[in-house]
């Protein structure tokens, strides 16, 4: 991990758009297969997760409800 390096992250309303449309159509083909209707897969959005050395949070993100 080099500390001495910062990343700065904008998110542009392009960018935004395509999350925006990506999610959408994913949620619909993973609904039209039954796994949103068994809550096997949830989406949770833009949740962060934390690991033992650094923070991740994405624009969008899903997981199976058992884990």
């Amino acid at each position: 991990m080099d500390i001495n390096t910062l990343i700065i992250k904008i998110p542009t309303i392009a960018h935004e758009r395509v999350t925006r449309v990506f999610t959408f159509d994913f949620n619909y083909q993973i609904a039209n297969i039954g796994l949103l209707d068994l809550n096997n897969l949830i989406d949770i959005g833009a949740t962060a997760y934390k690991g033992t050395s650094s923070k991740k949070e994405p624009n969008s993100c899903w997981k199976p409800l058992t884990a």
